[in-house]
């Protein structure tokens, strides 16, 4: 399977389609990569650095399997990859490394492992992957049919974890196309709210067909996805100094000496002067028009995903979460959902730029302060109540 042999649809609703996926062959492998520990981190009010070291995970893997392209997922705290056998040793090379980064530049470690899909398969999960055309020049991988769910756990399992736990390397890691520019984003309305569902409803029709409930629902409490899209051109704003690139020449320049350190500060600082210019002036540079790239980056932010669980980031009023929320109690109450929810005034944006110029460039987003990673806190108190629904 090439990633062009994917099934591709454009409206969001087909992720609960099932008969739209492809099955990921036996041979191939799902990667996770988790910030373990990320709780704690983020209570300490580090919820930048874990999102950093995750979206630098997705940056050294996509740079490691070129010209390979491969599905993955952003979860917040961590992402999952699907990875065919010839890209096997490169993904290794490339999470190993980043696991030093992490511990070297943050301090944090990230859980690493490697997980075949014949064994997924042998305990009754599969992998059915998709590709969601979510703009023109952006394609974000959806999954469905239990295996990537059932790959996190594995290992992150403490019995299991060590079997598919990935060796060490003191390889350096390539992150090239990590950018981490902007400043945080204030909701458009209010409140940015990071939304985790998972059905429950015990077959693959059935769940289905709860997802497709559960979206209508977030369509009739907060309005189409423009409307309750995180990120709005009033408040996407690049930073200025230093401090709002800190994180990035970190990790871009991990294992550089102090010299190449301070020129690359140098050039990002440089860089984020010209880049407001650019945007103010809307003058086209570089083969780029900077007059519509704000738009493009909207247009490309991943606020909706689906990996056996919809992922949703959302900007509203606390009105209309409340009204979802109540919707999805009734839901959770009948044994058919469980959720989470973590709620922030404002997102953060952690960037992958390719060839800017094609639109090649992906940005992913969470809520400040804990965003997916607090909302999974709250998910699982939930599916541990999930109420005895009696037998039909």
């Amino acid at each position: 399977m090439d990633f062009a042999d994917i099934p591709m649809f454009a409206d969001f609703l087909e992720v609960t389609a099932l008969d739209r996926y492809a099955e990921l062959p036996a041979d191939w492998a799902v990667a996770v990569a988790d910030v373990r520990g990320s709780t704690a981190a983020i209570r300490e009010g580090r919820y930048k650095d874990v999102n950093l070291l995750a979206v630098s995970a997705i940056a050294a893997m996509v740079n490691a399997v070129k010209p390979v392209r491969i599905p993955f997922v952003f979860g917040g705290d961590g992402a999952s990859f699907c990875v065919p056998p010839s890209s096997a040793t490169a993904t290794r090379h490339a999470l190993a490394s980043v696991r030093t980064l992490g511990r070297d530049v943050f301090g944090l470690d990230l859980r690493i492992g490697l997980v075949p899909v014949s064994t997924l398969l042998a305990r009754g999960r599969r992998v059915l992957v998709a590709n969601f055309r979510s703009s023109p020049t952006c394609v974000q991988s959806v999954f469905a049919g239990g295996g990537m769910s059932l790959a996190e756990r594995l290992v992150k399992d403490p019995a299991e974890g060590a079997a598919y736990a990935v060796a060490g390397t003191d390889a350096s890691a390539d992150c090239t196309g990590l950018e981490c520019r902007w400043n945080e984003i204030a909701s458009p309305h209010g409140e940015t709210v990071a939304l985790l569902v998972q059905a429950t409803g015990g077959n693959p029709r059935a769940d289905s067909d709860i997802y497709h409930s559960a979206i209508a629902a977030v369509s009739g409490a907060y309005g189409d996805a423009q409307r309750s899209h995180p990120v709005s051109l009033d408040h996407l704003v690049l930073g200025r100094g230093p401090a709002a690139v800190r994180g990035e020449v970190a990790v871009r320049t991990h294992h550089r000496g102090g010299m190449g350190r301070i020129l690359y500060g140098m050039k990002v600082r440089a860089e984020q002067m010209l880049g407001r210019v650019l945007l103010k002036t809307g003058a086209r540079f570089a083969g780029v028009d900077w007059g519509r790239y704000r738009e493009e980056v909207i247009h490309n932010t991943d606020h909706r995903k689906f990996d056996d669980t919809l992922r949703l980031l959302l900007s509203g009023t606390a009105g209309e979460r409340e009204a979802l929320e109540a919707w999805m109690a009734q839901q959770h109450a009948a044994g058919r959902l469980a959720y989470g929810l973590h709620v922030a005034p404002s997102a953060l944006m952690t960037c992958l730029i390719g060839d800017r110029s094609a639109g090649d460039h992906i940005h992913f987003v969470d809520g400040a302060h804990g965003g997916y990673a607090l909302a999974a806190v709250d998910l699982k108190r939930r599916l541990g109540s999930m109420p005895e629904i009696p037998a039909a």
